[in-house]
């Protein structure tokens, strides 16, 4: 009887989204007493998950409801050991799996006073139409300013410390790229709003550096 194998198709250590799509492929389908495997985090997770196996019952996914925590490092272990369809065991004693998350907003940040800094990536939330983020760069090596909407209608705009405003390619940009010269004028702020009344949600910004 051949013992089961897992393998993570995240590399032990990742910095991952705050809404992480963890994959486990085993070496030979599961058996349905296993299906679909119970897994336990630390910290532990408030936010609801689901937890599902592929057709052929050999690969494991766990995808987030809602945001993890920012700048978290977890620790992922399966609550008992799993059984394939032929037999083959996974004791998991002492075996866990560990990622951390990217940043998350901190409010209050609506004005450009209480702007939290971006330096790489964050993700963060729009809570209601009144509701605005705001992110300031001071990085001598900013090169553009990404943004995509998650499964909402947010969007974003981006000033100088002149109050340029830098165009965007469309007023619905969920999802967009902007670039700079480079003698931007130093600080940029970048502005996270609703663009439309009742689709606001979570969304992810970050730079891109020289």
């Amino acid at each position: 009887m051949q013992p089961l194998l897992v393998t993570s198709l995240d590399a032990h250590g990742d910095t991952l989204s705050v809404f992480p799509r963890l994959r486990f492929v085993f070496s030979a389908p599961l058996e349905d007493s296993s299906v679909p495997p119970k897994v336990v985090f630390s910290p532990s997770v408030s936010t609801g998950y689901g937890a599902y196996l592929n057709t052929n019952l050999d690969t494991l996914t766990i995808e987030f409801m809602e945001m993890l925590q920012g700048n978290t490092r977890y620790v992922l272990k399966f609550a008992s050991p799993i059984t394939s369809a032929g037999g083959g065991v996974w004791d998991l004693s002492g075996d866990s799996t560990i990622f951390f998350t990217y940043p998350r907003e901190l409010e209050a940040n609506d004005t450009k006073d209480l702007a939290d800094t971006l330096t790489s990536t964050i993700f963060g939330n729009v809570s209601d139409g009144s509701d605005i983020d705001v992110f300031v760069c001071m990085s001598k090596n900013i090169k553009a300013v990404y943004f995509q909407s998650i499964d909402c209608r947010d969007s974003f705009f981006v000033e100088d410390s002149l109050s340029h405003i830098f165009p965007v390619r469309g007023i619905l940009h969920q999802q967009d790229t902007i670039p700079f010269s480079p003698n931007v004028v130093l600080p940029v702020f970048i502005f996270v709003r609703s663009g439309i009344k009742g689709f606001e949600g979570n969304y992810q910004l970050g730079i891109i550096e020289q």
